[in-house]
């Protein structure tokens, strides 16, 4: 069993740089991840190149 394993990472900015990575290493801890970021249209990165079963959404987090 992981570390993380059956909680979910919220991972805001984490469709490019810092937090793509940290989105990336999450489901190796065993955890669900939901990113979020300002970009509609998203980053570098698609959900299905995180992890299957991970989701992308358009949320501006300072409003």
């Amino acid at each position: 069993m992981t570390r993380l394993s059956g909680k979910v990472a919220i991972v805001t900015g984490g469709s490019n740089g810092l937090g793509e990575a940290i989105a990336i290493c999450m489901p190796g801890k065993g955890a669900v991840v939901t990113v979020l970021n300002r970009d509609e249209n998203g980053g570098t990165v698609e959900p299905d190149d995180i992890a299957r079963g991970a989701v992308y959404l358009a949320s501006d987090q300072a409003r």
